[in-house]
């Protein structure tokens, strides 16, 4: 059996199930915990503890089981909450189920190769278990953490892929154990038999460390052999690992991220509107019960004790009798319309079905204010084209370096290489000869650009090569350099292979500093194979290069005035530059280098960067074309006519940055005033702010609102340093209509977001296409991500996904607005038929002394919002539009409705209550006024207050529906289906309550209802209280659109006259 050594993290037995069982290892499976059974359920209700109707629904739920207390019964609040909570739950259980099922599908049930026996046979993901040895084949991600065994390639080497926590790619090399490299085929994998000893979880991967014990022989096992889960195989065929840890062990955490719970702004307006009408219940109680002592005190004292707990229990008791001021169905109904909500979008836009997302927020599409944008990708296709490029000043088209490399390739230096001083090396015993300074500095160029990338190769079935990288710039520049003679052949963690003038030549890499989005230049140690020279090569952008020139160089200038050519073309572009390195400095700078990496001392390692990457002398630039996704211009042109403010945010150049603005007509300087916020120090960008301020609030003043505000990452720094600079720049850019930052990394993206979220009141969206942008889609109130050339990461992680940024135009200003008005018009009538139902009991309370006393069934009031005004509601929410498909880019202003909550906002609210209110006196007084009580009706029967409640709920019930096609703007069948069943379902319910003679309620006597509807003047009450009730609000209507038409109510009228 296993034994177990404390001083060691774990051991792991290759090719032994039965030994590595006892270790109890976990199986494979990411554990998602958002979706786990108890975190699901405290989610649950945590979201539900947010919704205030719930908690104050449960309250009324909880005094209405006090003997003596309820005037309505003890189960018309639990009864219909136990059922809507039941449906809500499921009903977000299976959506969770769909989500988690995708996810499972997605990662645990992915399909892995496993060696079983002597044959690798197909397995599930979530099955691997440490000692398992596994097959991975290149571009497939690594199901777990795995040291490898053997690989492919000839030299025992393969490159992996992975991304840093800001979202940039990185590539790494990892190499099999030297005891493991020559087993390349299955049985000899089978026949293998060692034990690996190794640090246990929770160590960094950089600091991993273990042995293979095999034939009483112990050889190291370290990061270098470390393949970590999640990571892609890249330019190998295959390779071979056993798995060393899975699930929750594995060395970063894999676990699926749970997304913080996202409140639209709706929802946080109604949580306030219940306040209010918790108010009005309060204030309801408080006036019945004072009111009740009143008359008392002045009538029938002798007959009530009137002790403070006896006050308090009349008020509670009040309080329950027009609880229904909050209707119980009011979440469940806003849920299942955004969910079909929802279903429309995913029907509509390419791209959006292919993650499930939550509908919670899709209302909130149709109230953004802010776009925040990414460009790479987003706004441009991200298929880079190598265009121009400068080398010692001069500028060349990719044709021109073509014709000339090609000039070279055939001239009599065929077959030579090249010296770093410009000679060329002959065969056999010819002599050096000096080359054309053009050629020798084009060749230079381009040597620093075949060397200094992260660009791997690979082969097709049919043995043709292609490239592959994370990078479009450098997969762009790598096929140019092709195209021009100079051919990248392989890459691997030693050694470059290139084709110059004909020949292939090995460049030995000493030493590789990665990019990253804070260093934003990428340097690489290589040695020239004849000459033996060791050359640093640095790519990057052109402020850190030329920071770190040495002096005097004769061609900065040109070349800095080529940049700005470049960049007004609309090109991105990166500076290239070379340093001569002494063999001592090389060699003492590498071994610190290596040393500080190994013991992780970031200081250290900046240090010798720093020391390293200095003294260039520049070789050039490149200029590469990306162009324009289709419909950007007139997307961006639509959503500003909308009234929302766009900010694109990119790491590129400034002048690279404005021309794309100009080219997708997001800035025109012509018609704007463009503030650029480019300064060197913090006192001159302070200065700078306040400036610009001062002219932006002029233009305000003059009526002039087109300002354009652009900012680089540097001077960001500078104007959040502190509160009162913070709170100017806001204030800035609230003035300007579009903004952008350019130079930023993924993380002040993620800040500026924030920064706009966190200090307006207003919506933002932020959309990506990059796992870089995750940072800022997860920060904005909703996150939208593009599916494409970087991967599908964003779209992952985001609220929304489509397919390209054309789409966003359809997402907001068609299925967002009319989300937004169907989710708020859905939240008015329900509030409205809510009041109306609390109000005719206050009603009647004037007529029965004011003493908590019910006019209605307990049952029938519980049936009232679950099912006699249900599905009216629900249509309303479902298929209600003012706007055609037709008319978003042709009205875009109307999306401005949504923005200024004009349908939902406080003044609304009241109009709505003022509404509830009168209809509430109509449906009430009407009927009793015209059925006095005592009158002798047809059956010999006399009129009491049962026959009055139930004619004047059948009023009720009949108005509140018709209300419906008064809120309805778009009518079909289904609506008026849902009319009439509601209706039908309610005189259904009252002969089903009757018991058909068998008296099961004293409201619904059968002999009642027979009195009832065989009377005409039963009817004739009923239309009348529905023309009274209504009619006012139908001219309201009526006098607004015509006297004092909203944009809307004019749009509408010119789409009727187009047709």
């Amino acid at each position: 059996m296993a034994e177990v050594n404390n001083n060691i993290g774990r051991y792991i037995y290759i090719n032994d199930e039965l030994e590595n069982r006892a270790f109890q290892f976990p199986n494979n499976r990411i554990a998602v915990s958002s979706y786990s059974v108890p975190y699901f359920l405290k989610k649950f209700f945590l979201h539900h503890t947010f919704r205030l109707g719930y908690l104050y629904l449960f309250l009324i739920m909880i005094l209405q089981f006090i003997p003596g207390l309820t005037p309505i019964g003890q189960f018309t609040t639990l009864g219909p909450l136990l059922v809507v909570l039941v449906i809500t739950f499921v009903f977000q259980m299976f959506t969770t189920f769909q989500q988690q099922r995708h996810l499972d599908r997605e990662v645990n049930g992915k399909t892995v190769t496993i060696l079983k026996g002597s044959n690798f046979v197909d397995c599930k993901a979530y099955k691997l278990k440490p000692g398992d040895i596994i097959r991975v084949t290149n571009n497939e991600v690594v199901p777990a953490d795995m040291i490898l065994l053997a690989t492919s390639d000839e030299e025992n080497i393969s490159m992996v892929e992975y991304y840093e926590s800001d979202g940039e790619t990185k590539f790494s090399t990892k190499n099999p154990l030297e005891f493991t490299s020559n087993l390349k085929e299955p049985r000899s994998l089978a026949e293998l038999e060692a034990k690996i000893s190794c640090s246990g979880t929770g160590v960094k991967p950089a600091q991993f460390k273990g042995q293979i014990h095999h034939d009483r022989v112990a050889e190291p096992v370290g990061y270098t052999n470390l393949v970590l889960k999640s990571s892609k195989l890249s330019n190998t065929k295959w390779v071979y690992g056993v798995v060393i840890f899975t699930g929750k062990d594995t060395l970063v955490p894999h676990g699926i991220k749970s997304k913080k719970t996202k409140l639209g702004r709706v929802e946080r307006m109604t949580n306030h509107n219940f306040f209010m009408l918790l108010s009005l219940a309060i204030i309801l109680a408080a006036i019945s019960t004072v009111i009740f002592k009143i008359q008392v005190d002045n009538g029938a004292w002798y007959l009530f004790d009137f002790s403070a707990a006896y006050i308090g229990i009349l008020f509670l008791t009040s309080l329950i009798l027009y609880s229904g001021v909050i209707c119980v169905t009011l979440y469940i109904t806003i849920d299942f319309v955004k969910m079909f909500n929802l279903m429309f979008i995913n029907n509509d836009l390419d791209g959006s079905r292919l993650f499930p997302k939550s509908a919670a927020l899709v209302d909130e599409l149709g109230q953004v204010a802010y776009i925040f944008s990414d460009k790479t990708g987003t706004l441009t296709q991200n298929q880079m084209i190598f265009k121009k490029c400068t080398i010692a000043g001069q500028i060349s088209t990719m044709e021109e370096c073509v014709e000339e490399m090609s000039a070279l390739e055939s001239g009599d230096s065929s077959g030579q290489m090249i010296f770093g001083n410009g000679e060329v090396q002959g065969g056999g015993s010819e002599p050096a000869k000096k080359l054309d300074d053009r050629y020798t500095e084009k060749l230079d160029f381009f040597m620093a650009l075949l060397t200094c990338h992260t660009v791997s190769t690979e082969q097709d079935d049919s043995g043709d090569r292609f490239y592959k990288g994370s990078s479009m710039d450098e997969l762009a520049i790598i096929r140019a350099a092709k195209e021009a003679g100079l051919t990248l052949n392989r890459r691997s963690s030693n050694y470059v292979n290139v084709t110059l003038m004909g020949n292939p030549h090995d460049f030995q890499i000493v030493e590789i500093i990665g990019f990253t989005s804070s260093r934003r230049r990428m340097s690489v140690i290589v040695r020239n194979p004849v000459t033996k020279q060791s050359i640093l090569y640095m790519k990057g952008a052109d402020e850190e290069i030329f920071m770190r020139l040495a002096p005097r160089q004769k061609h900065a200038d040109s070349t800095i005035s080529h940049l700005e050519v470049f960049g007004k073309e609309g090109f991105r572009t990166l500076c290239v530059g070379q340093r001569q390195l002494s063999e001592d400095m090389m060699f003492r700078w590498v071994n610190e280098y290596r040393a500080a990496r190994s013991s992780n001392d970031l200081g250290a390692m900046q240090s010798l960067e720093v020391e390293m990457e200095q003294s260039l002398t520049l070789l050039g630039a490149t200029a590469i074309e990306d162009r324009l996704q289709p419909g950007v211009p007139e997307t961006i042109h639509t959503l500003r006519s909308a009234g929302i403010k766009i900010w694109v945010l990119t790491g590129d150049k400034l002048l690279t940055a404005m021309n794309v603005g100009s080219a997708c007509q997001l800035i025109d300087e012509e018609s704007m005033e463009i503030l650029v916020l480019a300064e060197n120090t913090e006192v001159e960008c302070v200065a700078t702010l306040n400036e610009f301020l001062g002219v932006a609030n002029q233009r305000k003043l003059e009526g002039k609102k087109d300002i354009a505000l652009v900012f680089s990452g540097a001077n960001l720094e500078y104007l959040v340093a502190s509160q009162s600079t913070k709170l100017q720049f806001l204030k800035l850019a609230e003035r300007c209509r579009v903004a952008i930052g350019f130079r930023l990394s993924p993380q002040q993206k993620s800040f500026v977001v924030d920064l706009v979220k966190s200090n307006t009141q207003k919506v933002t969206l932020a959309i990506g296409d990059g796992a870089n942008d995750i940072g800022m889609i997860e920060n904005a109130h909703i996150g939208v991500g593009i599916i494409g050339q970087e991967g599908i990461h964003a779209a992952r992680t985001s609220d929304y996904s489509i397919s390209e940024f054309r789409l966003l135009e359809r997402l907001l200003l068609f299925h967002g607005r009319n989300s937004y008005q169907r989710v708020t018009s859905l939240i008015m009538y329900i509030i409205n038929k809510s009041v109306v139902l609390a109000m005719i009991q206050f009603w009647f309370a004037i007529y029965h002394r004011y003493s908590a006393t019910t006019v209605f069934d307990p049952t029938t009031i519980a049936m009232y919002s679950f099912l006699f005004t249900l599905f009216p509601a629900i249509a309303l929410g479902i298929f209600n539009r003012s706007t055609g498909s037709d008319q978003i880019s042709k009205f875009p202003e109307l999306y401005q409705d949504g923005q200024k909550l004009e349908q939902y906002n406080l003044l609304s609210f009241i109009i709505n209550l003022g509404w509830a209110f009168y209809q509430s006196v109509c449906i009430f007084f009407i009927p009793v006024f015209m059925t006095r009580l005592g009158d002798i009706y047809s059956n010999g029967m006399t009129i009491d207050y049962y026959y009055q409640g139930v004619l004047i709920f059948t009023c009720m019930v009949i108005t509140v529906n018709v209300k419906v096609m008064v809120e309805t703007l778009t009518y079909t069948y289904l609506t008026a289906c849902a009319l009439i069943f509601s209706v039908a379902s309610y005189f259904v319910w009252t002969l089903m309550a009757s018991g058909f003679g068998l008296h099961i309620t004293d409201f619904y006597k059968y002999e009642l209802l027979a009195a009832l509807y065989q009377s005409a003047s039963f009817y004739l009450i009923i239309v009348l209280v529905v023309v009274v009730a209504l009619t006012p609000e139908i001219v309201y209507k009526y006098v607004n659109r015509s006297y004092y038409p909203k944009k809307e109510d004019i749009a509408q009228e010119l789409s009727k006259k187009t047709k």
